[in-house]
């Protein structure tokens, strides 16, 4: 899968900021997501610029898949690897 691919979601002209973040997809597909890249050796860190954190901050703790995304970045967080 190409670079562009992974990192870049193109829409429409027209759409919202939250519209074009990764950040707003359920807990359940970011883990999708992140697992397959977690699986590549070449891939050293894993970057999502948001803006979700300043225009819908209660998904990252109201939200009903709020604990599940929690878990998920300390799962990545924890298998780092040693650079």
């Amino acid at each position: 899968m190409s670079r562009r691919a992974w990192g870049t979601m193109r829409l429409p002209d027209g759409h919202g900021p939250l519209e074009r973040d990764l950040m707003i997809m359920t807990a359940h597909v970011l883990r999708r997501y992140t697992e397959r890249l977690l699986e590549l050796e070449q891939i050293d860190s894993i970057r999502i610029g948001t803006k979700s954190l300043a225009y819908w901050a209660y998904k990252f703790a109201t939200d009903n898949d709020a604990d599940e995304r929690l878990r998920l970045f300390s799962d990545v967080v924890s298998s780092g690897r040693d650079q």
